[in-house]
Order: structure tokens, then sequence, then C-alpha cells
């Protein structure tokens, strides 16, 4: 399944559409090992990589981190989203950060940006 650390694998972050588009940041996924590794659960990733017609078709920002590869939606069981968005907040150094009802956004953008989504 062309693993990319001892947790996740390239088809975690492949793109929903179908299309095959898979270029994930490694710092992405480091960052997601790290997580994955400081709470001891395991991180379910909703949307990794999209392509720009799958992010347009689902209503993601024009200049999406994910087009790029750069972001991850993420849950983990047990874990409210605001619980996670607060330990990531607390505990991690990550570009962008958005907080939703059901699963937080995590980047590896340069510049720091913080939000809530509906």
């Amino acid at each position: 399944m062309n693993q990319l650390t001892e947790h996740f694998n390239r088809a975690e972050f492949t793109c929903h559409c179908g299309c095959g588009a898979s270029n994930v940041n490694m710092k992405l996924v480091e960052l997601l090992e790290q997580i994955r590794l400081a709470v001891d659960e395991p991180i379910h990733v909703l949307s990794g990589v999209r392509c720009e017609h799958h992010n347009h078709h689902v209503g993601g920002a024009r200049n999406s981190q994910h087009i790029l590869g750069n972001a991850a939606d993420i849950y983990i069981d047990g874990l409210t989203p605001k619980q996670l968005h607060k330990l990531i907040e607390q505990k991690f150094d990550v570009g962008g950060l958005g907080l939703y009802p059901t699963f937080v956004h995590v980047d590896v953008r340069k510049d720091k940006a913080r939000w809530s989504g509906k």
C-alpha cells in the first residue's frame, strides 16, 4: 500500500474522485505521525490530496492546501474536534489549523492561519 510512515500509507491521502492524485507533502505526513504518536490513537484522514476538479466539487477554497498536497482533514476516535484542535495548537507547530464540527483541518503552509468552519 505504499507505506509512507509507520502509521500512514499513500492510499489514505489519495484524492477521493478516483483520479489517483496522491502528491502528499511528506512534511504533512510526518506531522500527522508526530500527532499520532503523541495521542497514541489512530488518526482517520477524511480528506487529503484533492485534484482541482474534486476540490471544486466539494466546495474547497480556490487555492486550497489540499490541491498542493499540504493538508488533511482528520479526526481521532475518543477526542472531540475541539479537543484535537486544542492539542494540536498547544503542542505542534502547524501552518493552517481549522476547527469544524466533525473534524480538524491541519496543513503545513508556511504562514499561520486559524479559523472555524460551519
